[in-house]
């Protein structure tokens, strides 16, 4: 039977109709009809509420007194009205549970699928980032007096002599120790270099100076090249601690060893002493890039000049302006970039946007397909309990709705994955209406269940008003 409490609690919203002159009707046939047609209970309403219209003209004050006389129990002593609201109440509560474990089931798959689509967008490059990137080199700390005097003031006068490296020493475990000369001042300006490489960069120079493959010693550290002085500081020191303690493995003579390691450090020496002067010359000659990759579409790190792309910047240079020239298969030194800035600006601009262009589509066919693959994979790993068609039928069903993807869905991926599941392998159920709803509870994954009661609220009550219309009166 309808309850004072109940009545009470509609009272705000019946008052709020009547002022617009909305009239609320259930739907005939519907169970809210009969719930309505079934409630002969006397409604105590109270003075607020005697303005209001019924369907029957009455104000609430007089249907309240017919209410009162129609209110008698039925002979068996149970009252009509609460037998259908129970009726009702356990066949709403039956689907809703069922909802609710269905959506509690659908979850994990939403976090399959999205976990394939991450692994399938790994590795690709975000649409909008630049696909070049500068990385500056400053070398003058391989001009440093302390530095040049410290391990090549000896090799000045020393002529060049392409030396070839055939000696094979194997790397020792304690690399670490024959990068360092216990000179602070020395190994302080070497060790941004040494962390610029990393541990592969160590190796790789150790290969490269005692692989045993006749590299020649000026490819190692050439005096033309300033990205190669590094190389040349650390293959010096290198030298004169192997010359101290040899490492385990060496098959040679400690004599001949010396011997060739002697004649190394000359050279390493006399290019060492030479460096002051060649970067000098490099800034002089405005040679701003250094390495740089190449190709129709290039990727990867533009090394540059540390000091030149100081004053180039100072002077209004920009990234953009090396990139553009870059990508259109161009060195220009730092006088030509400056004279030039609009120009290769502009070129990168176009280019840059043909790139993301790019990058969008292919995200976007990646994307798809994960999705795709994901959701095909759920359906063939299905339970035949499950199943409420054939396989077949779900698959055809899946490639319609990938076919209706846009760019936009994209932006939010969960909603998305969401979306499909549902409308693919579970259109005969509510559990979209009430993840969405629960999604959009605002509640964290910690406060999951008070989001799945505050859904299962707007749930219920999205059904009781899909069996009422209004009109005005």
């Amino acid at each position: 039977m309808l309850t004072k409490t109940a009545i009470n609690a509609a009272a705000p919203l019946a008052s709020l109709l009547a002022d617009k002159g909305i009239m609320l009707i259930p739907m005939v046939g519907s169970p809210i009809a009969e719930l309505v047609q079934a409630s002969r209970y006397m409604l105590d309403v109270g003075v607020a509420m005697e303005s209001l219209p019924d369907p029957a003209g009455q104000t609430l004050t007089e249907y309240a007194g017919a209410l009162q006389a129609s209110s008698a129990e039925e002979v068996a002593g149970a009252n009509e009205h609460d037998l259908l609201m129970e009726q009702v109440t356990d066949n709403v509560a039956e689907g809703v549970r069922f909802t609710q474990s269905l959506a509690r089931t659908i979850t994990p798959m939403i976090e399959a699928v999205n976990a394939g689509v991450e692994k399938a967008l790994d590795g690709a490059a975000a649409a909008g980032l630049n696909p070049l990137n500068i990385v500056r080199r400053d070398y003058s700390q391989f001009a440093n007096p302390v530095l040049v005097e410290g391990l090549a003031g000896q090799y000045g006068l020393v002529h060049p002599d392409q030396f070839n490296l055939t000696l094979r020493i194997p790397m020792p475990e304690n690399v670490a120790d024959y990068l360092l000369t216990g000179q602070g001042a020395i190994d302080e300006a070497v060790a941004g270099y040494v962390e610029s490489i990393g541990a592969e960069g160590v190796k790789s120079l150790w290969e490269r100076l005692f692989g045993g493959e006749a590299s020649i010693l000026t490819q190692i550290a050439n005096e033309h090249k300033p990205e190669t002085y590094g190389d040349a500081a650390l293959a010096m020191i290198i030298v004169r601690n192997l010359q101290q303690s040899a490492p385990a493995g060496v098959n040679t003579s400690l004599e001949e060893m010396n011997s060739y390691l002697l004649k190394m450090q000359q050279q390493l020496g006399r290019i060492l002493f030479n460096v002051p002067k060649q970067i000098d010359a490099s800034v002089a000659s405005g040679r701003l890039v250094l390495n740089a990759p190449r190709g129709e579409r290039p990727r990867g790190d533009i090394v540059v000049n540390g000091a030149l792309y100081q004053q180039y910047l100072e002077k209004g240079g920009t990234p953009e302006a090396i990139f553009g020239a870059l990508n259109d298969g161009m060195a220009p030194g730092l006088n030509d970039l400056l004279e030039k800035q609009d120009v290769y600006s502009k070129r990168w601009s176009v280019t840059k946007q043909t790139l993301q262009n790019g990058e969008l589509e292919g995200r976007f066919r990646a994307t798809v397909t994960a999705l795709s693959r994901g959701i095909a994979t759920l359906i063939a790993e299905l339970p035949e309990d499950q199943l409420i068609a054939p396989r077949e039928t779900l698959h055809q069903r899946l490639a319609e709705q990938i076919g209706q993807i846009t760019g936009a869905d994209l932006e939010d991926r969960w909603a998305l994955i969401r979306r499909l599941i549902c409308r693919v392998i579970f259109p005969h159920t509510q559990a979209e209406q009430l993840l969405c709803l629960i999604d959009g509870s605002g509640k964290s994954e910690a406060q999951i269940e008070e989001a799945v009661l505050t859904a299962t609220t707007a749930y219920v009550v999205k059904w009781c008003a899909a069996f009422i219309t209004k009109k005005s009166v």
